[in-house]
């Protein structure tokens, strides 16, 4: 059995800070992979978030702080 204190270490533990930095470089590739798919898949219109979210495997809210930070 746990004691109360061990549990409280553990949720501490197990909460993580996360960030999300992209730099102006990734910013640009991004958005240029963005425009060639679009120009190529789509006649010109942009993916949606769950297209993308499916094509990089990343969730359609880490998509949206990427793409509007």
């Amino acid at each position: 059995m746990l004691s109360p204190d061990s549990s409280l270490e553990r949720t501490t533990a197990q909460k993580r800070r996360r960030g999300l930095i992209l730099s102006a470089q990734g910013a640009q590739r991004l958005q240029a992979a963005e425009r060639l798919s679009a120009a190529r898949d789509h006649g010109g219109q942009p993916d949606t978030l769950e297209e993308l979210s499916d094509r990089t495997g990343l969730s359609t809210k880490t998509l949206t702080k990427v793409r509007h930070p």
